[in-house]
């Protein structure tokens, strides 16, 4: 059983390493399709032709584009990512501190939500009485109606500048914890700094609570529907018959069942959390992944670009295992 697990878990690591070429050809290729050209952002529109020409020199661009990616596929494989274009600062210094802020945000968030999404989808079921179940899907139905940003600012808004209650603005305070793992929480945990602790705590509530009221309706809606139909079944119905208690039947049975299509649904919402990030932090001003990719797009930073869409690639395909795992334990049914 183990052995074969392992073996399912290796192919489909391998697999992703055609996803992630085909991703850096077209990622590369298309860059230099579009409008636009890094050497003039970088030069200034007041530059003069020799001086963009030395730019372009500089960092390649005047190779032909076929030399310009073998040289880029052989600094990928011997982990150079290389220096921005405007900041000439170590790509994987620059991705190594925005990447663990947005992994911050999207555990935290997806995590409050998949809880919160779960207990709303068993409430708004017909089982939890009518006033209840009807209530439980109208917010269902609200929340899936709000755009992510809308929400963000409503709660920084009323929370942070009304209130007063939260801090508004970034993942930590005027101390930060020493860095260690690039996470505020983590490091405040490992350098033993309570109040640095405390004080990342509070910054990550309302970020963390913006996502987890988005993401928690479609978890909800799942639920929801799951738990009607696994309700129906055959089994359930001999369950009840049989005279086992009502708490028994739903939760060890009826929601265990149902849960299984919602755990694909939320490594769906974590990998496109991670890859889409970019509102959330801009709303609290956060330098995450999103944030620098957004970066380096508005500065023709060819290859930040890149990198940052690498790393936003493996971290999505690294989820799709994880899921497939997970689901191949909870569900016996499931071969591999």
């Amino acid at each position: 059983m183990r052995s074969r697990l392992l073996y399912f878990i290796a192919v489909r690591v391998l697999l992703m390493i055609p996803m992630i070429l085909i991703l850096l050809v077209f990622v590369f290729f298309m860059m230099r399709l579009l409008p636009g050209d890094a050497a003039i952002a970088l030069a200034g529109q007041t530059a003069t032709d020799a001086q963009i020409a030395l730019i372009r020199h500089r960092y390649g661009l005047d190779l032909p584009l076929s030399v310009q990616f073998v040289q880029y596929m052989q600094q990928l494989f011997t982990g150079n990512l290389g220096l921005n274009i405007t900041g000439a600062k170590p790509i994987v210094y620059l991705v190594g501190l925005a990447l663990p802020k947005t992994l911050e945000l999207a555990v935290s968030g997806v995590f409050l939500g998949s809880v919160f999404g779960v207990l709303l989808g068993k409430l708004s079921a017909p089982s939890s009485g009518k006033k209840v179940s009807g209530t439980g899907y109208v917010v269902t139905q609200l929340v899936l109606s709000l755009p992510i940003y809308w929400v963000a600012l409503l709660l920084q808004l009323f929370l942070g500048v009304y209130l007063r209650v939260l801090p508004v603005l970034g993942l930590t305070g005027p101390s930060p914890p020493a860095q260690v793992t690039g996470v505020p929480v983590l490091d405040s945990i490992i350098t033993g700094n309570l109040p640095a602790l405390g004080d990342s705590l509070l910054h990550l509530i309302l970020p963390t609570l913006s996502i987890a009221l988005i993401y928690m309706a479609p978890v909800a809606a799942l639920t929801r529907a799951n738990f009607i139909r696994v309700s129906e079944e055959d089994y359930i119905v001999t369950q009840k018959a049989s005279g086992l208690p009502k708490s028994t039947i739903e939760y060890k049975y009826t929601l265990k069942n149902a849960l299984l299509p919602v755990v694909t649904l939320i490594g769906v919402q974590f990998a496109g959390l991670v890859s889409g990030a970019v509102l959330i932090e801009s709303v609290y001003n956060i330098p995450g992944l999103g944030s620098l990719l957004v970066l380096a797009i508005n500065q023709r930073d060819f290859n930040l670009i890149q990198a940052t869409i690498v790393y936003i690639g493996i971290m999505v395909a690294l989820t799709s295992v994880l899921i497939d795992v997970v689901y191949s334990i909870i569900d016996p049914r499931v071969k591999y």
